[in-house]
């Protein structure tokens, strides 16, 4: 080969090898306890037209792309996502469609039934990532990928809509009603369909949208207890709830649709869930169940409450009911010795509690006891657990990781504590790792009086500043009229009396396992970014360390005044 010929070689395959790295860039994730180098393309997001900026984009994962669930189908297309910390379970609901998705498994659930996902579920850097173009399309999205832009677009179909201006109610005679659907388009299309359990008709009007959405039609008895009305993703939707179909009849004329139901007034439906009767619930720092039906004298044993009821047509088998409070764990309903008599027992998390009846409610607050001075700390993450980064200029070398900003905050606010005679328990105080799972059953096992979790926050931009809060909010545990919400109120204010940092607020941290796992009022504090340049320096500085412990501390102290202990 001559030398021309050579240098023709080696100047394509150059040519070649370059184009294979375009748009690649080297940065690292962290996921299954550690952190791994991902060499792919970091994807731009567009959903509606919009270009987003999520915490963490769009990447392509073992082959496919995945997403952050939160940010792109709760922020971007409106749909309603939900974590569940304890299950590992993320549901995503848009309209009637529900798609419950589990980390780590390919097996989901799609409107009750099993589909299996061409991925699983991970969680990448504390965000939950999910397959784009299969979640998606199951609610109904067009996904595209524009491999010039390296542009994931995810888009709701364009459709003709068909405005429903009107709806009509009229009772034709003493067995039929008549419902008619009044719009601005000629033949509009419609879908019918009768569910049971409970039994109800649906009648969608295709590709409909509310002018406004009518107010629920109710009845005082007969198989038709109430007409409902609801706004869905590509219909308008009407449910006709009956406790029996004795017949119905749909049709369209011009531009309505109209809905006959075969009624029968005379009939008294038999109680099937019990619990629709009864409501448990919770405010203040305080627990409460509500009835409807007749109560009885309550009597208390221990962690148990049991209640009398009487009504008509009570079921007569016995049911269960998990709650969700202060004290409560579940509801149990045992079926009398007729069809008009019945026992609620209410299983609660404790016997910390006083109760009292009041009208037709019991309500439960929490007993003033003579608690000791003590708190769990929490340094999150440690160990191979390294929490967010902040690297140099190069997008290389490591500058600073959360654990280690956490420990040594952790380890200030433990010595001032301590010099106060506070009996302070620390998950970790070393560079070890802890199963974050674990974390709120060994501050349990401590039975401390408190519980503090330490987090430095992180985002994919420099720009979010500022420290938040996360507490178990209305719910979780309670003690002496402290509740996660209020101690996580206590803590900001506290952390920013001494810090002057920018407000983040009080945010919800129910889903998370360290809030919604420990029997002790408990709080999740973030520091500050360390993905922000300024305030990472300041993490950086002993000064700002003392600051942050010292407002730890002045934080418990707040509690425990107003704890009275």
């Amino acid at each position: 080969m001559n030398m021309k010929k050579w240098l023709i070689v080696m100047m394509t395959l150059c040519m070649l090898l370059c184009s294979l790295t375009v748009g690649a860039e080297k940065v690292q994730f962290f996921y299954d306890g550690a952190y791994h180098d991902y060499e792919g393309n970091l994807f731009k997001l567009k959903v509606n037209g919009n270009l987003l900026t999520p915490a963490i984009p769009p990447i392509v994962f073992s082959d496919y792309s995945v997403v952050p669930a939160r940010a792109v189908f709760q922020d971007g297309l409106g749909a309603k996502v939900a974590w569940d910390g304890t299950k590992q379970k993320v549901t995503v609901t848009m309209g009637e469609t529900e798609l419950e998705m589990y980390i780590n498994k390919t097996k989901a659930t799609l409107n009750g039934k099993t589909v299996t996902m061409p991925i699983a579920p991970k969680i990448i850097n504390d965000y939950t990532m999910i397959p784009a173009r299969f979640v998606g399309e199951e609610l109904g999205m067009k996904v595209e990928f524009d491999t010039t832009t390296d542009t994931i677009s995810i888009t709701e179909e364009e459709r003709e809509i068909v405005t429903v201006s009107k709806v009509l109610y009229e009772q034709e005679s003493e067995t039929d009603v008549l419902l008619t659907i009044m719009t601005d388009t000629k033949n509009p299309e419609y879908d019918a369909f009768l569910l049971k359990e409970p039994t109800r008709l649906v009648v969608d009007v295709l590709d409909g949208v509310y002018t406004k959405i009518p107010e629920v039609i109710l009845f005082a008895s007969g198989n038709l207890q109430k007409i409902r009305f609801g706004q869905q993703p590509t219909t308008a939707r009407v449910a006709f709830d009956l406790t029996e179909d004795l017949g119905y009849e749909v049709w369209s004329r011009g531009k309505n649709i109209y809905i006959s139901i075969t009624i029968d007034p005379t009939l008294n439906p038999p109680i099937t869930d019990v619990f629709k009767e009864v409501t448990y619930g919770y405010e203040g720092g305080r627990d409460y169940i509500k009835f409807k039906l007749d109560m009885g004298k309550p009597v208390r044993k221990g962690s148990k409450i049991m209640i009398p009821i009487s009504g008509e047509n009570l079921p007569d088998e016995p049911a269960e009911k998990n709650v969700t409070g202060f004290f409560g764990k579940k509801m149990l309903y045992t079926p009398g010795e007729d069809e008009t008599s019945g026992t609620i027992t209410v299983e609660l998390k404790n016997t910390d509690f006083e109760m009292y009846v009041q009208g037709n409610e019991v309500r439960m607050k929490s007993i003033h006891k003579a608690l000791p001075r003590s708190v769990t700390l929490d340094a999150g993450h440690g160990g191979m657990d390294g929490g967010a980064v902040a690297y140099e200029e190069d997008g290389v070398t490591i500058l600073a990781k959360e654990k280690d900003f956490n420990l040594d905050i952790a380890l200030r606010a433990q010595e001032l504590l301590e010099a106060d005679d506070i009996e302070v328990h620390m998950i970790r105080d070393e560079d070890v790792y802890v199963d974050y799972l674990r974390v709120g059953s060994i501050a349990n096992d401590a039975g401390t009086s408190l519980f503090v979790s330490i987090h430095t926050n992180s985002t994919i931009t420099d720009v979010a500043n500022g420290i938040e809060t996360y507490g178990y909010l209305e719910a979780g545990s309670v003690s002496n009229g402290m509740t996660s919400e209020r101690l996580s109120e206590i803590m900001l204010e506290s952390l920013l009396d001494e810090t002057g940092a920018h407000d983040r607020g009080v945010k919800d941290g129910k889903t998370l396992a360290v809030i919604n796992s420990t029997q002790m009022p408990a709080t999740l504090v973030e520091i500050g970014f360390i993905s922000n340049p300024e305030e990472c320096a300041k993490l950086m500085t002993e000064e700002y360390r003392q600051k942050l412990a010292q407002a730890i501390y002045n934080g418990v102290i707040a509690a425990f005044e107003e704890m009275e202990i």
